[in-house]
């Protein structure tokens, strides 16, 4: 299943792209901090739910747009969250992800010649744990989306603010049990559009 919509997700993007040739392309890539990181996870042995904080990290993405009409941009990308430490469970576990997503761009020009813009993503994302915890838990990845807005400076540099949640699942290979694991954060970010 995960390798199926990963295959599809990078097949639609490539169309869209080889399919679109007249029309303009934007590299938009970010440096983000995220910011008030919670998680969510479900315990179904010990028929609780932990929720809690996770440490401020890093995220990096960089997306691939396709002018398609006026103000509007359509591509995907690829993104990476720092490993975060999750508050009040086992110490030594972080866990980050990876995204490979669809993204939407709408742009709304304003008078003084800035853009603003909106911006949503829609994708799977890769739970990743660090090296310390990896012989103790396989993780599997889930449901991704990305919301949020920004302002453009001279049509190259942009500032951006989203939200952002990502499903996966924790095995104990020990033991067996499979906890679900939902993670969110605010990221502030910085950028650089390029246009190909």
């Amino acid at each position: 299943m995960k390798k199926s919509l990963v295959g599809l997700l990078i097949t639609l993007l490539l169309i869209g792209i080889t399919g679109t040739t007249a029309l303009g392309y934007t590299l938009s890539s970010k440096l983000a901090v995220q910011a008030d990181g919670k998680y969510h996870m479900d315990q179904p042995t010990l028929y609780t739910d932990l929720d809690g904080y996770s440490d401020n990290g890093i995220f990096i993405s960089s997306d691939l747009l396709v002018d398609v009409r006026d103000n509007l941009k359509i591509g995907g990308g690829i993104g990476f969250s720092s490993l975060n430490r999750f508050h009040d469970i086992i110490p030594e576990l972080k866990v980050g992800h990876i995204p490979l997503y669809f993204a939407a761009r709408y742009e709304i020009p304003t008078e003084n010649g800035h853009e603003f813009y909106l911006v949503g993503k829609l994708g799977y994302s890769f739970l990743l744990v660090d090296s310390d915890t990896k012989d103790d838990y396989d993780p599997t990845g889930g449901l991704y989306y990305e919301l949020g807005g920004g302002l453009t400076f001279g049509e190259v540099f942009f500032v951006e603010t989203t939200y952002s949640a990502n499903w996966g699942s924790l095995k104990d290979k020990s033991f067996g049990n499979e906890t679900s694991v939902k993670t969110s954060a605010v990221n502030l970010g910085i950028g650089v559009n390029l246009e190909l």
